[in-house]
Order: C-alpha cells, then structure tokens, then sequence
C-alpha cells in the first residue's frame, strides 16, 4: 500500500477555533521547551523517551502559564510534539543532516506569529483507523470530522465541542487507513486537515515513454518535446496592492517604536495594533493566494506527465547553488549582488523544487548532471557558448536552429540511463548535413496542456486565451528565417 496525503480546508466556529487555538499553544509550548532542553544537552538525544511526552503533566516540563495545564490536552497531540515520531525527532535528524553535522543551536524555537499546528496518530482499537470513524458523510460537499478530546474532559477552554467540519472534494478511497492527522492555521487565518492514509487505489504512471525538462528563468520547464510550462503568479493588481500594503507595515513598525527604551537593550522592538495585524494578514492572503494558484498549477502539469511518460529527466541543481547570494565576505565582496539578487527572486519565484517535488510523487525521476546542457548542440554535439543568443540557439557546426530551452531539454534527456534512443526520438530526425532528406528545422508541437494559453517566446505580453487554466503556454520560435520554428 502506498502512503499519501490528503489536505482538506476546515471551518470551525468560534468555540472550536479557541479549542483548537489551546492546543496550538499547548504543542507549541512544550515543543519549545523541549527544544531549550535538547540545547542544553552536551549532544543530541534523537530517541526521545515517550515516557517525557507521557509526564509532561507532572514535574518535567513546566509550562508558563498556569492557567492551560499539559493535562487538558489530548496526549496523542504531546506525542506528536516531541514524541518518537514527533516534530522535535524529525527537526532534530534535519539539522544532523546538514552538511556540517548541525549543532544544537541551529534548533528554532517556535513563534506563536507563525503558522500553528498539531499532529497526532490515529488509531482504532491498536490499529490504523477507517475513513468512517473519523469523518461523517452523506454525500455533498460538507463533511464533519471528529477531533478528539483528552480523558474526563467534557468542558473548558481545551473542551473541542461537536464535529469540525470540512471541504470534503475528494472523498478518501474504501480502502484507506488513516495514519496520522494535522490540523494547521495559516497565517491568513484559514483551517486545514491533513490525514496520511495508506491506499491501494493509486493512480500509476505510464507505462513507457521518457522526456527531459530544463528549468529556467523566462520559462519554468520546457519539455524535450517542445511543450512549456509557467508557474502563475499574482496579477498586476495584487501585486501593487502587495506593495502597498508591505509599505503600510513598515509605516506602522516605525512610528510605533518601543517606548521604553530603558527596558528594552536592543532598542528594535515596537508596538503592533490592530490595524498593522489586519494588514498583515490581508498581505499572507495575497501570498497564500499566489501559492494556490501555482500548486495547482504544478500538480495538473505533473499529472498531465505522469500518464504521458514512466521517466522524467530533469537536472540535478542540488549542488550547484544556484540562488546563494553574491555577497561574499567582508575581506572579499561581491561583485553585481543587486543583479544576482534579483535572478535568486526569479529563480525561487519559478518554484523549480516544488515542480520536482510534484512530478517525483507522481512518476520515476532521474537527475542527470546540468553542465554546459545549453552550451551543446543536440544534433552534432558540439560545445561553443557563443551557439546561444538570449533564447535562441543556432549550431555553427550543423545549422540546427531552435529554441536554446528546448535544445537543452533534449540534452538533458540525452544524458539518462538509455538517452541516446530517447533523444533521437525527441529530435525527430537529425538536422544540417548529418541529415539525408530531413528537414532542417524540427516543428515545436503544442503547449503541455493544449488550447489554454497562446504565446509567442518572441514577445514578451501574453495573449488570454482562456482564464481558467493559466499555466500552459505554446512555444514557437523567434528565428525570421523560419517563424514556425
């Protein structure tokens, strides 16, 4: 059976959101307490002792407020804090994972201005739980789900009352076991459930078929075969209001400065109100929006490629450091950081390592070395930067003339386990004097998910096709010679 997560938007009323609110602070707390404890130790203790989650009530942990004791909350969410399987385990292995071994510095300390959650395992009767004891359904779009409460408490400020609902879109499949469940409230105020379910109905990959995908600034991915897709992002208006309201916040932080200067050493902290708050979460809307948008956006391409090809070739850009800053050192600084600043805001704006992310839990991923991919020709193999100009390529060798991201991505694919038959196919035939009767120039097919979006690379405005899908994009080329190239 195979484990995936499935996310579901939750509304609840007042009374449960100052519940669940308890028990964000509640899990919070002890986490960081957990952490001051872990950074007072000599080195790190991974296996963390379920017997501390279990006897927080007693005299292990002492929370701040006495008012909201460690005993009203329900101890599968203490467990999921820093139990064996917790936050704190998994936070500790990511920092021992780093490349310098980490240090128990590098553990963070939880804000109460993030975003809040709670994690617990399910189980019914010492086994893995059902879809129908946890969610009660009758066949619309609303669904009510059941949160536990803690032992012999039946009211107070812990006291979670009736059955949370929930945006149920995708009803869970008949077979699934429910691991684990996470409730989280983001910065824009809105409820979400995660349930990790175990499931034999998984939707497989194709059966055949590979494609390379080169990754860039103008483009987000461009395929093997021509196809292109772009992660959307905010529209014109949004980001002017965007703007507006970043300078709003940083008004507001400046005129409300800390008064008493005597108390505080630092002399940076200021006072918030009520004004800067709504401001601040009008601005994690705007931004949550854009991430919708485009995790939507990357989850249809990544299916539209999953049920095309059983193999996705794409660079390996892990070790490159790609977006470290240009800084440098006080002894020897950097040289265009302004520049490389904003190219480091593209490249995360692209979202190169989500669009990964997306496709791998979807098909079978190869990462293949990125070096001088856009340098080479994919018909003859020579390597001359000068080839490329901007987002055209033309081989001085053998006349091969064609996007400089779609000569990439072919390359790219050319450099997988059996790329030389994978990259004759997506060339289609051989270009300039290798070739025999061929043409010249290789015909771009359509966009990744066809009739959505019309552009060309050559202009930079993009003409609306349609508005409902925003993410596909045809790729033609700007050569004068031959247009539809």
């Amino acid at each position: 059976m195979a484990d995936r997560m499935w996310k579901y938007e939750a509304f609840p009323s007042s009374a449960q959101a100052d519940a669940l609110d308890f028990r964000f602070t509640a899990s919070r707390s002890l986490y960081n307490e957990a952490v001051a404890w872990e950074r007072s130790l000599p080195r790190f203790d991974v296996k963390l002792s379920d017997a501390i989650a279990g006897g927080v009530q007693g005299a292990d942990f002492t929370w701040h407020d006495e008012r909201y004791p460690y005993a009203l909350v329900p101890a599968a969410i203490l467990h999921g804090a820093i139990g064996a399987k917790g936050d704190l385990p998994k936070a500790i292995r990511a920092v021992i994972s780093t490349r310098t071994g980490g240090k128990a510095a590098d553990l963070r300390f939880r804000s109460r201005l993030a975003e809040q959650s709670v994690t617990w395992q399910v189980q019914e009767n010492g086994s893995k739980a059902t879809p129908a004891s946890l969610v009660t359904w009758n066949g619309g779009r609303r669904a009510a789900f059941r949160i536990p409460n803690a032992r012999g408490i039946k009211d107070g400020p812990a006291f979670f009352p009736g059955y949370l609902k929930i945006e149920y879109h995708r009803p869970l499949p008949d077979d699934a076991l429910v691991n684990a469940v996470r409730v989280k409230r983001d910065l824009a105020g809105r409820f979400w459930i995660f349930l990790q379910v175990e499931t034999e109905k998984v939707k497989e990959p194709a059966a055949t078929g590979a494609v390379g995908i080169d990754r860039g600034i103008v483009n987000t991915a461009v395929l093997s075969d021509g196809r292109v897709f772009d992660v959307p992002s905010l529209t014109e208006g949004e980001r002017k209001r965007l703007l507006r309201l970043r300078q709003q916040m940083a008004r507001q932080r400046r005129v409300n400065r800390c008064p008493d200067k005597s108390a505080c050493a630092a002399h940076s902290c200021w006072k918030t109100s009520k004004r800067y708050q709504r401001a601040k979460t009008e601005h994690a809307r705007l931004l949550a929006r854009a991430g919708f948008r485009a995790a939507d956006a990357e989850h249809k391409a990544s299916r539209v490629l999953a049920d095309e090809f059983s193999l996705v070739v794409v660079e390996d850009l892990g070790n490159l450091k790609s977006s470290r800053s240009a800084r440098g050192t006080a002894e020897s600084p950097g040289t265009r950081v302004a520049q490389k600043t904003g190219l480091n805001r593209e490249q995360r704006a692209n979202r190169w390592g989500s669009l990964e992310q997306r496709i791998a839990e979807k098909t079978a991923i190869e990462k293949v070395n990125p070096r001088y991919t856009s340098q080479t020709c994919s018909a003859c193999g020579i390597v001359d930067k000068s080839f490329r100009s901007g987002k055209s390529f033309r081989c001085g060798n053998c006349g091969l003339r064609m996007d400089a991201d779609h000569n990439a991505a072919v390359n790219i694919l050319a450099r997988s386990s059996n790329g030389a038959a994978l990259a004759l196919s997506a060339r289609g035939d051989l270009c300039g004097p290798q070739a025999q009767g061929t043409s010249v120039n290789r015909e771009t097919p359509t966009s990744l998910v066809p009739g959505y979006w019309g552009v060309s690379v050559a202009r930079t405005k993009v003409k609306k096709m349609r508005s409902d899908h925003s993410f596909a994009r045809r790729l033609e080329s700007s050569d004068p010679v031959n247009p539809s190239v």
